[in-house]
């Protein structure tokens, strides 16, 4: 499966699958302010958010 990490000034990172659908898996939802950047991690169970907020977050993919 193919993955998109996303990340808006809304404060909200998602996961989209880019193969066929093309639809968004999962809406992350922790930071107060917009992100300014987002990482994958090698092979994809985790990622790391930066935001306006001052705060790194780092996710799990499955689980948020």
């Amino acid at each position: 499966m193919h993955l998109l990490l996303s990340a808006g000034l809304d404060g909200k990172a998602k996961v989209w699958q880019t193969v066929n659908k093309r639809d968004c898996m999962r809406t992350y939802i922790g930071h107060s302010k917009g992100i300014r950047d987002c990482w994958f991690s090698e092979g994809g169970r985790k990622f790391v958010t930066a935001a306006y907020d001052k705060a790194i977050k780092l996710w799990d993919t499955e689980t948020g």
